[in-house]
């Protein structure tokens, strides 16, 4: 029987540092949001958020901390044969997969087995990223798991 194992990636695998850039009418910079900010504010009018740097592949692989606890859990799971790992986030595509996957890389997953998988819930058109994240995991249960 196969296993699924979902892992949401930004502040549950790996602290990141992405922000929310937030800009006026003219395109100026107002502020930087951290998630917990984002979550919080609400747009003045004129306002527009600004989300960059949750495709940049680089500043993904350069500023991320693992954390162990998780990343342990992820390789215990993974040792399973049966077991197909997906990582889940609220991003769409970065700017560079190859370095987006570094990072990962750089824990010693081999990311290109058929049992690791990515889910970039930022790539579907509809919804609240939780609905994205529920449609992800409710696909993949159909599509993989105990009938």
């Amino acid at each position: 029987m196969t296993t699924l194992s979902f892992f949401d990636i930004d502040e549950t695998v790996f602290n990141t540092f992405a922000k929310v850039i937030v800009k006026d009418k003219d395109g100026k910079k107002v502020k930087e949001l951290t998630n917990q900010d984002f979550n919080k504010y609400k747009l003045k009018p004129g306002e527009k958020y600004e989300f960059d740097q949750f495709t940049n592949a680089k500043l993904f692989r350069d500023t991320s901390k693992v954390i162990d606890s998780v990343m342990k859990k992820v390789k215990e799971e993974y040792k399973n044969k049966d077991t197909i790992i997906f990582f889940l986030t609220a991003r769409p595509d970065f700017d560079s997969n190859s370095m987006f996957k570094d990072t990962f890389r750089a824990q010693g997953l081999r990311v290109n087995d058929k049992r690791i998988r990515f889910e970039l819930a930022g790539n579907l058109a509809k919804g609240t990223i939780p609905q994205k994240k529920e449609y992800i995991i409710n696909k993949q249960i159909d599509r993989l798991g105990p009938g």
